[in-house]
């Protein structure tokens, strides 16, 4: 810059009068004095006015910078840390002013000595800086005035790093610089002004202080960008290789003629708009931006924008070359959009990881899935997490800044989409958990606490397709996912030391048993769906039928996985194996875990299908298969009024509830996780076994399989002892029919009080099942078993009943024949002359030697053989109640074959029964009928219901059970009119039956009976 010649000139002034009006001060014309120079000494008071007043002209200078037009932008000029650049701030008077004349002023009179302080010695310091265009003093000669200075200052201030940023309509969005720029941006302020104090001491330094002839301006100007930078459209960025630029500025501030003095007081309190007055001279801006256009393989030549316009004030008039339509497409998506729909994608990423097209089951772990221990979109977690910051910004904001753009990104201008090919590599992950553990429960049953190691990676490649042609849509519609393709691939590792397994229901210990696995799955998905577009939309609403999105409809899995179990021995020992046998499972179906067992020992086949659970229920069908079975002791046994199937009855339907009660919580073998054919043995033997009566069962079995035939037997005894008090009755006819006796001819069945007498009895069940070998496509199983020709039931009954020790007793009637039949003896056994327990009578039920072995399932219609052992012999006293007295012949009865009871039964010794009939008086004996009755009654309720009700009719249904009700208090009645019949004639008797059977049937005019006196045991009841 041009140095003046620094010159100190005094100009000695008069002022005749000095007024003040108001807080301006009017001056009156200055008179120029003449006379010698005088340099003027400067008092204390004197330099704190200086150093006052100084700074509060600093402050003024500061308010001028903040006022509106200098706080106000440069054009599109802004400082690096985004705030506007203003003329107050590239070029300040203030900071000048403090800087180049109150510091300065503070620091002549902080160093110089009062002594030595003067006008001459404080220009001669100021004149020294470098800013001074001129400095001027002057000062009263003889009676002091004034002590004047008169000042001219110049600074230039220049910009080296900006920011360009403006918006407009025409523009997409903010016109912002990417990086700072170095620019040649200058600005020179002026400042002419005379300042000093009035020479009065009644003043202070706010009165004594004044400013005159006050003129400050700035010129600002921009000529060049000196390096290339770039800005964004959208999300396109661009770069600016040139930039054509002429932009310049001038502002004044002036003091007005109205108010030639300002004083201290004035300068700190009036704002700068009322002490003087702004003046804008030359304002431009012309900018010519030539840019650089491109992304991938699509590059824009010749494209520029032009901004015209003030550099105060700015509101450029904008014009774009020809082409530049293609660039404000790039306006319809952005940063944050991009990255919502990534993160959109990761989601449905994830969805798809935890489906049933990729969430398949790890081979032999426990728990372990592919989605679980390795999720494509959990993994790429990491690749979205690029793409914010820690605040949660975008890391980018336009096409090139995409992180993955790298990969491969391009734009087509016929369809207007950008593209973006990205590959993630997904992070390796480690697994070792509890869901590891190594376990199969398919063929073979093997769990252990073995953690198999399984390690994970993989890739996920797509290209993310943005169209841009279309205004007003979201970013779901806007996005769409080509040629996504997910790669993963998992290795698996894992050692078994020992432990127990079982190979379908066979158990078996193993040791050193050893997992490997190396399984990949791909898949591959459709770009389109119908000729559209797989927009971020359509994977939302596609995510119940992803088969649809995937090419052929199906994830590839390829690999294999696969578990050594070398065998060390067959649990109880079932049977032996060599000492190198071993089992090995491996699938190769990893979608659908399709097990593929090997082994060295052909044996384990014939166990492949065989379970406990089915071994369990064919037991339980062969045990209901026997239900049926009818023994025919019941024939042999007829004459005692005792039947084999209701007295001892092995209760088959209880026994097997309680068998399939049990099975659910039946004991697992140690180290197993699932029931062997083995524990069927502690199984039966565990069983709490009771009959309705409460009687106990003991259930045992053996189990045994032939290596040589695979024949594999199961062989089972279920018996019950009983020793209780049985009823004993009479069946006349029954026995009549197997002796033609004529003294027992037609002869009812003795009904009234049954007698009893101690029994022993045995109800065993001996059962054996067989399952063949497999052989062919038909695996060994449990539905397919027989049961073998030895099986039978076995019922033993012991009865030796003294009539010495304990007579039998029987009381009842046989039709009208009242009798008590005393000092009864039974035997029933092998021997009757020497009974012995160790010898009962054995009546078995067996299948037919002829027939073989037995299918379970055919037990049903199987025709049994019966057999019976042992001998009968019943010997009873007969009073007859008419009489009083005993018979002199004793009723005495034999069979000697219980398997012929008609061949080997004879009576020994009888009443005549026959004659006893006919001396039965019915007023007399009418009490022993009424059980008869009775009897009778109850046998027609029971026909009537289940021959008649219990069926079920057409429009009906089956509720007419309800109408044989009648029937009991019908032979309640009856009943208590016989009962009365000893008391009353044989007319009263009729009366009483017809009057109660008039009061049940309400027919009072009705007749019911009639008593025939001449055949006394004729009884005829009409209804």
């Amino acid at each position: 810059m041009k140095k003046h010649k620094k010159t100190a000139r005094y100009r000695l002034r008069n002022r005749a009068r000095v007024r003040f009006a108001g807080m301006f001060e009017t001056l009156e014309e200055r008179l120029p004095l003449t006379g010698p120079y005088f340099n003027s000494p400067i008092s204390q008071t004197q330099a704190d006015y200086f150093v006052n007043g100084t700074r509060g002209l600093s402050e003024l200078g500061s308010r001028i910078d903040r006022s509106s037009e200098f706080a106000e932008q440069l054009g599109p000029l802004k400082n690096t840390d985004g705030t506007p650049m203003t003329a107050g701030l590239l070029g300040p008077f203030g900071r000048t002013l403090e800087e180049e004349l109150e510091n300065p002023i503070r620091d002549y009179f902080s160093n110089t000595p009062a002594g030595q302080r003067s006008t001459d010695s404080l220009i001669a310091h100021l004149g020294s800086l470098g800013t001074f265009v001129s400095i001027e003093g002057g000062l009263l000669d003889g009676s002091i005035d004034e002590l004047v200075f008169d000042v001219h200052i110049q600074k230039t201030y220049d910009a080296d790093l900006l920011d360009l940023e403006f918006d407009h309509d025409l523009l997409p969005e903010s016109f912002k610089s990417k990086s700072q720029l170095e620019t040649n941006l200058r600005a020179m302020v002026d400042f002419q002004f005379v300042f000093g104090i009035t020479l009065d001491t009644a003043l202070n330094d706010q009165q004594a202080f004044f400013v005159r002839d006050v003129s400050f301006s700035s010129v600002i100007q921009l000529d060049a960008i000196l390096d290339p930078f770039t800005v964004n459209f959208g999300f396109l960025e661009a770069s600016v290789p040139d930039v054509l630029i002429a932009a310049n500025l001038q502002i004044q501030v002036s003091q007005p003629a109205i108010t030639p003095t300002l004083r201290l007081t004035e300068l700190d309190t009036f704002e700068v708009s009322d002490l003087f007055t702004t003046q804008i001279g030359s304002n431009n801006f012309d900018a010519t931006f030539n840019f650089d256009i491109g992304l991938g393989r699509w590059s824009l030549e010749a494209t520029s924008m032009r901004a015209v316009g003030d550099l105060l004030g700015f509101d450029p008039v904008l014009t774009f070359s020809s082409n530049f339509d293609e660039v404000f497409l790039f306006d319809n998506i952005s940063s944050s959009e991009l990255v919502a729909g990534m993160e959109e994608f990761q989601s449905w990423l994830t969805s798809f990881g935890n489906s049933e097209h990729y969430d398949v089951a790890i081979p032999f772990t426990k728990e372990s899935t592919t989605g679980s221990v390795f999720n494509p979109g959990s993994s790429l977690r990491r690749f979205v997490n690029r793409l914010r910051d820690e605040q949660g910004n975008p890391t980018f904001d336009n096409a090139a800044d995409f992180p993955y753009a790298a990969s491969g990104v391009d734009y087509d201008p016929v369809t207007n989409k950008l593209r973006f090919r990205v590959v993630e590599s997904l992070a390796s992950k480690q697994t070792q958990s509890r869901s590891s553990r190594i376990e199969v429960d398919d063929v073979l049953g093997l769990s252990s606490q073995s953690q198999a190691a399984i390690t994970a990676d993989g890739n996920v490649g797509f290209v993310v397709s943005i169209d841009l042609s279309q205004e007003g849509i979201g970013f779901l519609d806007r996005i769409a996912i080509e040629n996504l393709r997910v790669q993963t691939a998992y290795d698996t590792t894992g050692f078994v030391p020992s432990g127990n397994a079982a190979f379908g229901g066979l158990g078996f210990s193993y040791a050193n048993s050893v997992l490997s696995g190396d399984i990949s799955a791909d898949a591959v998905f459709r770009s389109s769906l119908s000729g559209l577009p797989i927009t971020l939309q359509v994977l939302r609403d596609r995510i119940d039928t992803i088969e649809d999105l995937l090419v052929g409809e199906v994830m590839i899995w390829n690999g294999v996985s696969r578990l050594v179990t070398p065998v060390s021995q067959i649990t109880g020992g079932l049977f032996a194996i060599p000492p190198d046998t071993f089992i090995e499972v491996q699938v190769t179906d990893i979608k659908n875990t399709i097990y593929e067992t090997t082994t060295n020992v052909s044996d384990f086949w014939n166990f492949e299908d065989l379970t406990f659970e089915s071994l369990v229920n064919s037991i339980s069908d062969a045990i209901l298969g026997t239900q049926n079975w009818d023994n025919g002791g019941d024939e042999a046994l007829a004459p005692l009024d005792v039947s084999l199937d209701q007295t001892w009855q092995l209760e088959q339907d209880r026994i097997v509830e309680t068998i399939q009660g049990s099975l659910e919580d039946a004991e697992l073998s140690p180290g197993q996780n699932r029931q062997i054919i083995q524990d069927i043995a502690g199984f039966v033997e565990n069983l709490q076994l009771s009959g309705s009566n409460g009687t106990s069962f003991s259930f045992t079995s053996d189990l045994l399989y032939s290596a040589s035939s695979g024949l594999l037997e199961f062989s089972s005894s279920i018996q019950r002892v009983l020793t209780t008090s049985i009823q004993v009755g009479l069946g006349f006819e029954s026995l009549f029919s197997a002796t033609q006796n004529a003294k027992i001819e037609n002869t009812p069945d003795l009904v009234g009080t049954l007698g009893s007498t101690q029994a022993t009895t045995t109800t065993s069940l001996q059962l054996g099942l067989e399952f063949d070998p497999s052989g062919g496509n038909q695996p060994q199983s449990a539905s397919r078993g027989f049961v073998s020709s030895q099986s039978r039931i076995d019922r033993a009954v012991y009865i030796n009943a003294i009539a010495t020790s304990n007579p039998i007793r029987i009381s009842g009637a046989s039709g009208a024949l009242g009798m008590n039949l005393r000092q009864g003896s039974l035997v029933v056994a092998q021997d009757l002359d020497a009974p012995d327990p160790s010898r009962p009578a054995i009546f078995t039920t067996s299948i037919p030697a002829s027939n073989g072995r037995v299918a379970i399932s055919a037990l049903s219609t199987l025709v049994p053989e019966r057999t019976s052992q042992g001998r009968l012999l019943a010997d009873f006293q007969v009073v007859p109640d008419h009489t009083g007295t005993s018979q002199p012949d004793r009723l005495r009865f034999r069979t000697l074959d219980l398997a012929n009871p008609s061949g080997s039964t004879g009576v020994l010794s009888s009443p005549d029964f026959v004659q006893l009939r006919q001396g039965v008086n019915l007023q007399v004996n009418l009490n022993a009928f009424v059980p008869s009755l009775e009897d009778a009654l109850e046998k027609l309720q029971e026909r009537i219901v289940q021959e008649v009700f219990k069926r079920v009719y057409p429009l009906i249904g089956d509720k007419l059970d309800e109408f044989a009700d009648f029937i009991e208090p019908f032979r309640d009645e009856i009943s208590k009119a016989l009962r009365l019949l000893n008391s009353f004639s044989v007319s009263d008797i009729e009366n009483a039956i017809e009057t109660a059977l008039r009061n049940l049937f309400n027919r009072p005019t009705s007749d019911f009976v009639r008593v025939d006196i001449s055949s006394p045991t004729v009884f005829k009841l009409t209804l």
